[in-house]
């Protein structure tokens, strides 16, 4: 389980509230013949006391060979893809490589 502190920012005020959040991989399937997609993963998120469960984070492999973790994505009514959550850059970022961390580890 990793802690990861979060300040809430409003425009150019930023507040003193933080809260805690912790978060654990709690699935991992690797995919072999899936294009560039190497894994799908699920997380589970505590953010102080409130649990939520993740499930569809890719793991891809980049044009440069490196591993990058996205969210989960939907097809809109459109036929377009978009991101099925957004999460703060600094809690995006530690999940992202959490996950990695567990599919080369």
């Amino acid at each position: 389980m990793r802690a990861c502190d979060i300040c809430d920012k409003q425009g150019a005020t930023v507040s003193a509230t933080t809260m805690s959040v912790t978060f654990e991989v709690t699935s991992l399937r690797r995919l072999h013949g899936a294009g560039p997609v190497v894994a799908l993963a699920s997380v589970s998120v505590d953010l102080d006391g409130v649990e939520l469960e993740l499930h569809g984070l890719q793991v891809r492999r980049r044009p440069d060979g490196l591993l990058e973790c996205k969210a989960p994505h939907f097809r809109d009514t459109t036929g377009r893809w978009r991101t099925a959550i957004t999460l703060p850059p600094e809690l995006e970022d530690a999940i992202g490589r959490e996950v990695i961390a567990a599919v080369i580890g």
